[in-house]
């Protein structure tokens, strides 16, 4: 319906991405897309979008093969009065103010409900705050944490997520040997579907508009994905 948000990021093949954001077009709902990691949409399917999330890599991404970097810089210099729905990635405090101060909002990944509440504060109000959640559902807190151990892998050696991690306050320790049970537990939602339902809320009520959960699992096992998303829903 049109008062549904469909919230995606590409973590799926572009080709399913692609098909979800056309079904959610047909039935009137508003779309938002986090182009990452980035991948190549078809023209008319980002046509679609209400929003486009990007990092500057996505958007030297999109430059290069979709419009020439003059036109590119030219749109990102117009004023708010002109912005057709800009929102920006954003972890640290200069960024998010500067999403406050030129955009609708800011889209945190890799955060906590404490993260949430200091992004909503430094944005003000009307901003949409649309966080990013790993989720798993998963009772055993060794299997769980050996999934989320796995998802995050990539993300902990990138030096924006670690840099941000240390702010909000886990510790160097925290983010040692694959990360502690604290840490891991934190960013990656675990146990039955009202336990992580319970979890969801806590961003929510820090200040989030809209929470993407990004489903964890066993690698191709599609069907939990689908399972865990139908249960949360």
């Amino acid at each position: 319906s049109p008062a549904t948000t469909l919230l995606l990021q590409m973590e799926v093949p572009a080709e399913q991405t692609a098909a979800l954001i056309r079904r959610a077009r047909a039935r009137g709902a508003r779309i938002v897309l986090n182009l990452a990691p980035a991948a190549l949409l078809p023209r008319d399917v980002l046509a679609m979008l209400d929003i486009l999330v990007v990092n500057e890599g996505e958007a030297a991404f999109l430059a290069d093969r979709y419009v020439d970097l003059a036109t590119a810089a030219n749109w990102l210099a117009r004023g708010p009065e002109h912005d057709p729905g800009r929102i920006l990635a954003a972890l640290g405090p200069k960024m998010l103010a500067l999403s406050g101060e030129i955009s609708r909002g800011a889209v945190p990944y890799n955060v906590t409900p404490e993260h949430t509440a200091k992004a909503a504060a430094i944005l003000g109000p009307n901003k949409i705050l649309a966080v990013e959640q790993k989720v798993t559902i998963e009772t055993d807190p060794v299997n769980a944490r050996a999934l989320g151990r796995k998802e995050l892998a990539r993300y902990m050696v990138l030096p924006n997520y670690r840099n941000n991690w240390l702010r909000i306050g886990f510790s160097e320790a925290d983010l040692a040997d694959g990360g502690s049970d604290r840490f891991i537990d934190a960013m990656c939602l675990w146990g039955d579907a009202e336990t992580v339902k319970k979890g969801l809320r806590a961003h929510f009520t820090a200040g989030a508009t809209h929470v993407c959960l990004q489903p964890v699992h066993a690698d191709g096992d599609f069907a939990a994905r689908d399972r865990m998303l139908k249960a949360l829903a």
